[in-house]
């Protein structure tokens, strides 16, 4: 669950797999964001992280089968970008630019997605691998860290810039 940078939204995830977006100031729910898969089956993958960009207009979900979906928070249309981790999504991130999206997983290791391939279909990143398991991932105060904490109890600090 996270709430936006201007605090007019709460934005949560289901074990569904869906997110839901609500407004905060009237307590009434803008949108229900389901993926392809949601659509097609009524369900989905748990949804373990979220992101909001800085700007507030691409929101990130991570989910218990590794996927990661994009969404365009003013339409709720999920990008056609290819994202994932081989083991659960234990945290994400978007640095300040917004050109890069961060995600650990359980699969040992933290990605930086490069969002303009990302939403060109191109999954690019660069990939670092981890000692354990990402169990969650926060950004420093000045946006140009990133804090990864792993199942064996250690926390890594990566650069982002």
């Amino acid at each position: 669950m996270l709430v936006s940078a201007d605090e007019s939204m709460l934005i949560a995830g289901g074990t569904d797999g869906s997110v839901r977006l609500w407004d905060l100031a009237t307590r009434t729910k803008l949108d229900t964001l389901r993926n392809r898969m949601h659509l097609r089956t009524g369900t989905g993958s748990t949804t373990t992280a979220l992101a909001l960009s800085a700007d507030g207009t691409l929101l990130a979900s991570g989910h218990l089968d590794g996927a990661i979906y994009l969404w365009e928070v003013a339409t709720g249309l999920v990008l056609d970008a290819r994202l994932s981790h081989d083991g659960p999504v234990g945290g994400l991130a978007f640095p300040p630019g917004d050109a890069v999206l961060v995600s650990g997983g359980a699969d040992a290791t933290v990605k930086f997605w490069d969002l303009a391939a990302a939403r060109a279909r191109d999954a690019r990143r660069e990939l670092r691998r981890q000692p354990d398991a990402v169990t969650c991932l926060a950004l420093a105060k000045t946006g140009r860290g990133a804090i990864t904490g792993h199942a064996n109890k250690s926390l890594r600090v990566h650069d982002t810039a």
